[in-house]
């Protein structure tokens, strides 16, 4: 027994000695330069074989005892013989033991110069790199196998210690994606769902990201760039700095030779911002997300974010947003909840729009923080004013409702509603709004109008006025304002209704006023009660108005008026049904006004040439005496008249007409008869 016992152990011994021989023989041939490029060689062949395309492999190296794995220099061609895919080096350290227990465990993994160049000329085309994936497509068969060793082995561990790319270059028709350098630490994963994968390890450095593309909208394409400086991320922090997005659709900007319209141009955007985020939680089809700090600033148009911050939670296409607040100069803007529904065609063709609603938005502003990218004639308005209201929309429009605005001092208070309709069509565009209270008090009046590098007129009359109310409705359309609605007064209302249209540079409407106070508004003591109705026209060309004030100067509006007074005094005179026309050219306001009575028609001309001193105005009466008759009795009888003389001065030339048709005959007859006695004597002649 003992002497088997022995042997055995000698065969067992002889074995092993045997195993250790052959696997330090193997390990000797596989670390040897002739098997790497053996290695190297058969790599080639089966690349080659299998895409049936021009590959090339400089090295190859593989290390057994470290699980290393080395490959430099691989360039791939496409079906066309161009170069699509090439990289400098390859380098991955693992662990091969835990591979027999169903976990990878790889202590690095470094790519160095990846360059892929991918094209698909039309949609219809296949992608140049399309062969590469159906060369390794797996058939049905071995789909279903990796299904059922899937199910057999619902479990896949992965502890990746270091990923780091370099000098990466793709390119995919015209969109192109650059990466200077990526690092990942601290990867592991246990199971099959994107939340089991723990964090709290995990590391990402990103330094110079930088891709671009071309977008297309209803103008035309646009191209697209972005660059981000550095991310870093330690779970559950993430940082960015100098994420630079900019936009180029190779066309004019839209305020070219428009020195009105605001600089925002979708088509030239140049943004750079910096972002601080805490990613809260990571999902397959949700995440949540809180936005610590953000700035972002775009020096051409003018948009200025000092600080954005906001906590929002994603789950599938629909966003929920809370403790929402953006910052400008001297502009903040807080929304305590928000909520946005994504379009989702794929699902649902109809559900194919973006919507939106928020909560209360409070704010306090200067509207010269929004006066570049959109409202240049807002530069200097520097009045804080203080905003409430709520808002929903969707990608058509939005509504606002509950709006306030008021100044600190509540000098000025505003109360409505509104609505913006057709926002992707410019031509059909209409904001509108409907002021169900508005209230001016006090100094604010000329502290608002002073806000606006314009000309000031009537600066006077509007302090004068005392309190001023509003009720009505306004709406912005394609080069047209519209403005409707009663102003309220301690000195009379007025109904008014007028337009601003762009396209013609005129501003024109009418007012009414049943009685109004017009000598305390103009500071003439000797005007009383007004009731009158007017309709008018200003030009509000800057090019017609320039060279009027070069030809004549002056300080006045240039238009129309054209005034029935219903009723009105001035000093111990009562009139009514009193018309009045004022025609000014910016320097001289001419006005003719007329009072038919029953025996004498009152009337005067005027003139002045400054608004603000109506004092001043010259005043030239007239008066005509008549025979009692009514004004339509006496035109009826001075049409008549003019129609008689009209009709005598007809016959006269009638008359006039038949003796010089006479005339004429009589010459034409004298002149045949001289004719022909002229004949008669030269034919007298030349018989002799």
């Amino acid at each position: 027994m003992k002497r088997y016992l022995v042997i055995s152990l000698k065969v067992l011994g002889g074995l092993l000695a045997f195993v250790v021989v052959v696997v330090l023989a193997t390990t000797f041939i596989i670390h040897t330069g002739s098997f790497q490029s053996w290695m190297k060689s058969r790599a080639t062949d089966y690349l080659t074989e299998t895409l049936g395309t021009h590959v090339e492999l400089d090295s190859v190296g593989f290390s057994v005892f470290d699980g290393d794995l080395f490959l430099f220099g691989l360039e791939v061609e496409d079906l066309q013989k161009r170069k699509m895919f090439d990289m400098d080096a390859l380098e991955v350290h693992a662990d091969l033991l835990p591979m027999l227990q169903n976990r990878v465990s790889v202590s690095s993994i470094e790519v160095r110069g990846l360059r892929a160049n991918l094209y698909k000329e039309r949609p219809d085309s296949a992608a140049n790199f399309q062969f590469v994936l159906d060369a390794f497509k797996k058939d049905k068969k071995s789909k279903d196998k990796a299904k059922e060793k899937k199910d057999k082995k619902n479990t896949f561990e992965l502890k990746l210690d270091n990923l780091e790319l370099s000098d990466i270059e793709l390119r995919y028709n015209q969109n192109h994606m650059k990466l200077k350098e990526l690092r990942l630490t601290g990867a592991e994963y246990t199971g099959e769902k994107l939340e089991e994968i723990p964090r709290e390890k995990l590391k990402i450095v990103i330094k110079d990201f930088e891709t671009s593309w071309m977008g297309k909208t209803k103008k035309g394409p646009v191209k697209n760039f972005l660059k981000v400086s550095e991310v870093r991320s330690k779970f559950p922090q993430v940082m960015v700095k100098g994420l630079h997005f900019k936009t180029d659709n190779s066309k004019p900007r839209r305020n070219t030779g428009r020195p009105k319209r605001g600089w925002f141009d979708a088509g030239h955007l140049d943004i750079v911002s910096d972002l601080d985020l805490t990613l809260k939680y990571l999902g397959k089809d949700s995440i949540a997300v809180w936005l610590d700090r953000g700035v972002a600033r775009d020096a051409a148009t003018g948009i200025d974010i000092r600080d954005l911050r906001a906590k929002a939670r994603i789950v599938g296409k629909q966003v929920h947003l809370r403790d929402i607040m953006v910052q400008q100069i001297n502009t903040t803007l807080n929304i305590d909840t928000a909520y946005i529904k994504l379009p989702n065609k794929k699902k649902n063709p109809a559900d194919s729009l973006m919507y939106y609603s928020t909560s209360v938005i409070t704010g306090r502003t200067q509207l010269r923080d929004i006066s570049r990218p959109f409202a240049p004639v807002l530069s200097h308005f520097t009045l804080p004013l203080n905003l409430r209201t709520r808002l929903v929309g969707d990608a058509n429009g939005m509504r606002f409702t509950d709006v306030f605005v008021f100044t600190d001092d509540k000098l000025l208070t505003i109360n409505a509603t509104g609505y913006i309709t057709n926002l992707r069509d410019k031509y059909k565009l209409n904001v509108h709004f409907d002021v169900n209270k508005m209230a001016a008090r006090g100094a604010i009046k000329t502290k608002i109008i002073n806000q606006f590098v314009v000309k000031k007129f009537m600066m006077k009359q509007v302090d004068l006025l005392g309190t001023i109310g509003y009720i009505g409705s306004f709406d912005v359309l394609w080069k047209r304002v519209l403005f409707r609605g009663v102003l309220t007064s301690p000195h009379g209302n007025l109904d008014f209704n007028f337009m601003i249209n762009s396209l013609t540079k005129y501003l024109t409407g009418a007012v009414r006023g049943k009685s109004v106070k017009l000598g305390k508004i103009l500071d003439m003591p000797d005007i009383g009660d007004v009731g009158a109705s007017a309709n008018f026209q200003f030009d509000i060309s800057k090019p017609r108005t320039a060279k009027m004030r070069r030809l004549k100067g002056g300080k006045l509006p240039i238009g129309h008026i054209d005034a029935v007074v219903d009723k009105a005094s001035y000093k111990f005179i009562k009139v009514k049904d009193v018309k009045i026309t004022i025609d000014s050219d910016g320097a001289l306001a001419t006005g003719h006004l007329f009072s038919p009575g029953k025996f004498v028609d009152l009337g005067c001309d005027f003139t002045f040439t400054n608004t603000d001193e109506m004092k001043k105005t010259k005043i030239k009466p007239k008066m005509s005496i008549h025979s009692g008759k009514s004004k339509e009795e006496r035109d009826k009888i001075k049409a008549e008249k003019e129609a008689k003389k009209q009709a005598k001065q007809a016959e006269k030339d009638a008359k006039k007409a038949e003796k010089e048709k006479r005339k004429a005959e009589k010459a034409a007859a004298k002149a045949a008869k001289k004719a022909e006695k002229e004949a008669a004597k030269a034919a007298k002649i030349e018989e002799n």
